[in-house]
């Protein structure tokens, strides 16, 4: 044994080399493509391959956001006080709403 407490042949030997990974395939350009597809009545596998990336892909990206494009992708048509407006014209559901609580606050 040499002074450093490990063998000659366990020093001759190189570290091991960290691996990169997996390249990602969810560019923004692919996902989009992907979602016109889509949009357009085709499944997600033939959407997929003509977005450029494997159909198992393309069924995954469908399944991991619920079958709805991802909402930074989704261009909203509607104007934040539309949006809004909508949220505060919508039904109140059963029990007190925090609708109504807010609006016995701020009359009181």
């Amino acid at each position: 044994m040499t002074k450093t407490g490990r063998r000659k042949s366990e020093r001759s030997i190189r570290g091991k080399l960290n691996s990169p990974g997996r390249p990602p395939v969810w560019q923004r350009e692919n996902l989009c493509r992907f979602w016109r597809g889509v949009a357009a009545g085709h499944s997600s596998e033939v959407s997929a391959v003509e977005a450029g990336v494997s159909g198992p892909v393309g069924i995954r990206w469908f399944r991991s956001s619920g079958g709805m494009p991802p909402s930074h992708l989704a261009p909203s048509a509607m104007s934040l006080t539309s949006r809004n407006l909508m949220v505060w014209m919508a039904p109140a559901p059963t029990g007190v709403s925090m609708r109504h609580t807010a609006d016995v606050h701020i009359s009181s």
